[in-house]
């Protein structure tokens, strides 16, 4: 755990998922001499979770060769052994990680935000494109780890997000959408103070992934007091062994328009 609060970027994944979901994780940890040099997280078969030295991960990802389709979130140093290890199925999309801390957030709520319930699940999902089924939004809503909100104008919601809270640790901002005829309006910037306080509310950070070519939500995220951390890539890939080795191995990680990896990647508030 300590390994993973020294890696923000990812840190809050491993956290959240160790603590929230054991029965559904699979943990490998990399060690040299004693001390942990990586680690990677496997949710439910269908995500992977890598951190650590190119070494370490070289390690972890010959360990899970053999893993189908998953979306997969790394940090620099392993992206060049998930290229030996991994077919990638997309070329690898540069992400920006963002936090604040308690007390350095920087909140403006100038319209009504509003929590949502299990009626506005269909309405959240076509407007976030969200993969999360029905009723797994009802399922996360019962555990009482989820808020999702939402600004709705002439009864139409167009602006929704939703965080994962760990309470005592922090959380993550997910799935914040404008619909794009309501943007630059303030809507984002308030859904943004909303959730955050949120989040703050139970714990000692926020922290959110963006494209980092999304200039308009990046800005939104600093007037809210995010600041940027460190970079990630998300992928689609799968493990092969020694088969097809360095698929897309020579394309360059792209800065283009976000992967949805669960709503993960913050779209354009």
């Amino acid at each position: 755990m300590e390994f993973a609060r020294g890696r923000l970027p990812v840190s809050f994944f491993v956290l959240y998922d160790v603590l929230e979901e054991p029965q559904n994780i699979d943990a490998l940890v990399a060690t040299e001499r004693g001390h942990v040099e990586g680690v990677s997280l496997t949710y439910r078969e269908r995500s992977l979770v890598m951190l650590g030295s190119r070494r370490a991960a070289n390690s972890l990802a010959a360990e899970l060769s053999n893993l189908g389709a998953v979306v997969v979130i790394c940090d620099t140093e392993c992206l060049p052994p998930l290229r030996r290890w991994f077919r990638l199925t997309s070329a690898p999309t540069r992400m920006q990680n963002m936090a604040v801390e308690k007390g350095r957030q920087a909140l403006s709520l100038r319209h009504a935000v509003k929590e949502l319930d299990v009626d506005d699940a269909d309405e959240f999902i076509r407007l976030t494109q969200s993969v999360i089924t029905h009723s797994e939004f009802d399922e996360s809503l019962s555990k009482g780890n989820t808020v999702y909100a939402g600004i709705r104008v002439g009864g139409r919601l167009v602006s929704v997000g939703r965080s994962l809270i760990l309470k005592g640790t922090g959380g993550i901002l997910l799935s914040i959408k404008t619909d794009e005829p309501f943007r630059n309006r303030g809507y984002g910037t308030s859904l943004v103070s909303y959730l955050t306080k949120r989040v703050l509310e139970e714990g000692r950070f926020s922290t959110l992934l963006v494209g980092e070519d999304n200039l308009p939500a990046i800005r939104v995220y600093e007037k809210t007091g995010y600041v940027r951390r460190s970079t990630v890539f998300i992928c689609r890939g799968s493990g092969v062994n020694n088969v097809r080795r360095g698929f897309l191995a020579d394309s360059e990680p792209k800065t283009g328009s976000l992967f949805p990896y669960e709503g993960l990647a913050s779209d354009s508030p």
